[in-house]
């Protein structure tokens, strides 16, 4: 197997998340049934691509890590971090936002007076996962965004504890253990459950991204040294999975970093090319973007590309709606990433830079 060209892997792997995570917003945001024929066992599976957004999580931290060690001399670090975070997240997403709004104006006016106003702001500062009280996203997907920032604002203290191989493990192991061991004893709480709240709340995601530091250390460092005790730790939680059911992404994730620490060293055609690393360097437009693009068919009433008369025509429909959603949400983010996300990072760079200047002065 060849030599993987440096770091294409890690957007052909942002590529496939996308591509995942359309996949199932196919079959669960169209008004119309798309899925009329389909066995049990296909909706299941079609289902699991929501696991998308983890393996998003598990390349995010792999490569958050990767850039705290390349800039970890650098002055003010901290603050640097959180400004490029920010104007790499919130651009498209506050216009996002907005543009939603916007739209139900419009078309929706009783949508408008549904939605209180603590959700705009839970929603603008990225902690709708904290609470079923404010879970409500305006942006369909949104909560993944606040888990993700909410990540964001706690790596610089992680990166102080989680140094090695070793700890991402036990942190792993500890978070996973919490996650699930609260998801048992209130999944069917009514209030708890309001939004799916029980499956997306930060607490039930955050055990992945210490799988994405895990999978840093394994092939940027080198770091093959787990402790005994770790390993008998971790399979202490394991044990506890025989008698409560551990998260839904759970083997998905495993699979995943897996699949981070083979794609770093080997390139396998089929999970890391062109035309993945394409898709991967606008994935975080079209997270955003595809579901504009699903309200705006909807809104037509697109779902029913062919008569559906059976499993193939059902198939064939489905494959089809795809094509079209992924393609023109495709086009769609190459112009955000132009005219939005780069506009958006590169004046988080000018702030960097200006106060950098400005502290010189002051020097």
């Amino acid at each position: 197997m060849a030599e993987p060209k440096k770091y294409e892997y890690i957007d052909s792997l942002r590529g496939i998340a996308i591509l995942m995570v359309v996949g199932v917003h196919i079959l669960s945001f169209f008004k119309v049934s798309t899925s009329d024929f389909f066995p049990p066992l296909l909706i299941d599976y079609i289902y699991d691509f929501r696991c998308g957004v983890s393996l998003f999580f598990i390349v995010s931290a792999y490569t958050l890590t990767m850039s705290h060690e390349r800039r970890k001399d650098e002055k003010r670090a901290t603050r640097n971090f959180f400004i490029r975070r920010f104007f790499r997240i919130a651009p498209i997403y506050y216009s996002a936002i907005i543009l939603i709004y916007l739209f139900n104006i419009d078309h929706s006016a009783a949508y408008i007076k549904a939605i209180p106003t603590f959700w705009f702001l839970s929603n603008f500062l990225f902690l709708n996962t904290l609470s079923p009280y404010i879970i409500g996203t305006i942006v369909p997907g949104g909560w993944s965004v606040s888990a993700e920032f909410i990540f964001y604002f706690l790596f610089p203290i992680l990166t102080i504890w989680v140094r090695n191989t070793n700890t991402s493990l036990i942190f792993f192991g500890i978070f996973i253990a919490i996650a699930s061991i609260f998801h048992y004893n209130f999944y069917d709480d009514p209030f708890l459950s309001k939004f799916e709240f029980m499956e997306v709340n930060f607490l039930n995601q955050v055990p992945i991204f210490f799988l994405g530091i895990f999978a840093y250390h394994v092939t940027q460092k080198k770091d093959y040294r787990v402790s005994p005790y770790t390993v008998v730790f971790l399979a202490c939680v394991c044990l506890l999975f025989a008698h409560i059911p551990f998260p839904y992404y759970f083997m998905w994730t495993i699979a995943f970093t897996a699949l981070v620490i083979i794609l770093s060293k080997y390139s396998l055609k089929a999970f890391s090319n062109k035309v993945l690393a394409s898709v991967g360097k606008v994935s975080f437009s079209m997270y955003i973007i595809h579901f504009l693009v699903i309200m705006a068919l909807n809104n037509f009433e697109f779902g029913r590309i062919l008569p559906i008369t059976g499993f193939i025509s059902s198939l064939l429909n489905f494959i089809l709606l795809y094509s079209i959603v992924a393609a023109v949400t495709f086009c769609l983010s190459n112009i955000t990433y132009k005219f939005i996300e780069i506009p958006g990072q590169n004046l988080g760079r000018k702030i960097i830079k200006k106060l950098d200047q400005q502290n010189n002065i002051t020097v």
